[in-house]
């Protein structure tokens, strides 16, 4: 003979397959934050400014990126206090524009362009005293 269902079985029942169904609900993805979306939440290099990062380029010239704006803008440099120059991105996921050159981002590349000007860089480490590391 079948046991009668109680309220408190009957309630527990009920929640058990709430949780079921919410178990079974598949959780939304979320899309690959954009270079600019990392860069405007990173802290770039120990004890310097947020978004700061040396670059290596394959001109054997460093670039340091400082990124502002919530990550809409760049200042590029050769050293910490040379005259910046400033690019900027219109909207999250476009190239940055400005100063007669495009920077592009991919993962922990940069590419830069312009008039005489295309080079290939590396995201490269700090020596701890505001300067890339040699060898990156």
């Amino acid at each position: 003979m079948p046991q009668k269902m109680t309220m408190g079985t009957a309630s527990l029942a009920a929640m058990l397959v709430a949780f079921s169904a919410l178990g079974a609900c598949s959780p939304e993805s979320k899309p690959t934050p954009t270079e600019q979306e990392k860069h405007a939440k990173d802290q770039g290099i120990p004890g310097g400014p947020i978004g700061r990062h040396w670059y290596e380029c394959d001109d054997k010239r460093a670039r340091l990126i400082d990124f502002k704006n919530e990550g809409l803008s760049i200042e590029l440099r050769y050293k910490p206090d040379d005259q910046p120059a400033t690019l900027s991105a219109p909207t999250q996921s476009l190239q940055y524009i400005g100063d007669g050159m495009v920077a592009t981002f991919e993962g922990s590349q940069l590419y830069l362009t312009g008039k005489d000007l295309q080079v290939e860089c590396q995201m490269a480490k700090e020596d701890g005293k505001g300067a890339p590391t040699k060898g990156q």
